[in-house]
């Protein structure tokens, strides 16, 4: 089935298992840079920078600098949770690496005799 028909007709809902919820770590490592850059951005006003005089009002410039405050906190949080805060927190496994497919395993025979011969 097309994605596109998907929308239109979604599978039906499933229960997710405990594995499927848990966050990752660099899942959280991007929501704290996120936070933290992105808050920094709006926080420093430069969002209206370049703007023409009064064109936005003054309690919509206090309003974007403080949600920018408020993003720097949660990243600060999201970074500390699992190891300064909330220390029984489960993360899922993730596995790095590449698994090795059929084109690859040629190019990897290859660099490995290289190696072979050299240490001969």
């Amino acid at each position: 089935m097309s994605n596109i028909l998907k929308i239109i007709n979604p599978p039906e809902s499933r229960d997710l298992t405990d594995e499927e919820v848990k966050d990752c770590v660099p899942c959280q490592i991007m929501a704290s840079f996120t936070g933290i850059l992105g808050g920094a951005y709006f926080a420093s006003g430069r969002v209206f920078k370049g703007e023409k005089l009064n064109s936005n009002p003054g309690w919509w410039k206090i309003f974007v600098r403080s949600f920018g405050a408020g993003m720097i906190g949660f990243g600060v949080y999201r970074g500390g949770q699992g190891w300064l805060w909330d220390l029984n927190h489960e993360y899922k496994k993730v596995e790095y690496g590449y698994k090795e497919s059929s084109r690859l395993k040629g190019i990897g025979e290859i660099f490995q005799k290289g190696k072979n011969e050299k240490e001969d």
